[in-house]
């Protein structure tokens, strides 16, 4: 069970309120831009970085793009899972945040962010109360499904079914206790960004760079 939420959890992280705008900026040396178009440059990566940040930004077509790789005809036990990860996102990130240490700009129209992050340390929350999660789980899949763990353990043509609301059930334990975390964790990370057709932009290698926190 634990090995389930690992995988599940290492796919995502996102943060979070914005809590500081008060960061460094560089530039090169060769690279010409005004104090006004730097000015309306990091305003544009701000506002980026906080829908990227924002948990509404991710809505269930989203989170089954991005999270879990599965495409829009989804099964009912595939909706749990989707929903429990929404849950999940939403309470993770009510409890975190952000702040930008610095904004590089290699050249007119790339920038180098780094950003820190600070979150409940969730890893060893998990590490600390394993059994107890693991009976909630156990707890809220026989309420999703109307069956037992071991019951599906022994449905061997169903596992696979089943698979969504088995991870569904942990990610909903954890979520539920993700208030009661007390430790949090620092990670600082740094992040390109493109100016294409005049609005700063990244790609899906800012999400998976930032998913992989170590908690």
């Amino acid at each position: 069970m634990k090995k389930i939420f690992f995988i599940i959890f290492s796919m995502f992280i996102f943060t979070i309120s914005f809590s500081d705008t008060t960061y460094k900026v560089t530039t090169d040396k060769k690279i010409k831009l005004s104090s006004e178009d730097i000015k309306k440059n990091n305003l544009q990566i701000e506002n980026q970085l906080a829908a990227i940040f924002n948990p509404q930004t991710y809505d269930a077509a989203k989170i089954k793009k991005l999270v879990l790789d599965i495409d829009d005809s989804t099964t009912k036990e595939e909706e749990i899972l989707v929903n429990s990860m929404s849950s999940l996102i939403k309470s993770y990130l009510s409890n975190s945040k952000y702040k930008i240490e610095e904004i590089s700009y290699t050249d007119a129209q790339t920038a180098k962010v780094t950003i820190s992050t600070t979150s409940p340390n969730v890893m060893e929350y998990l590490d600390a109360n394993e059994q107890a999660l693991e009976k909630q789980a156990e707890k809220n899949f026989k309420s999703l499904s109307g069956k037992t763990v071991e019951q599906v353990d022994k449905d061997t043509a169903n596992q696979d079914k089943y698979a969504p609301v088995l991870m569904a059930s942990f990610v909903s334990a954890i979520s539920d206790s993700i208030g009661s975390i007390k430790n949090s964790s620092t990670q600082t990370s740094t992040l390109e960004m493109k100016k294409v057709n005049g609005t700063w932009v990244s790609d899906d290698k800012l999400i998976n760079d930032l998913l992989d926190f170590k908690f």
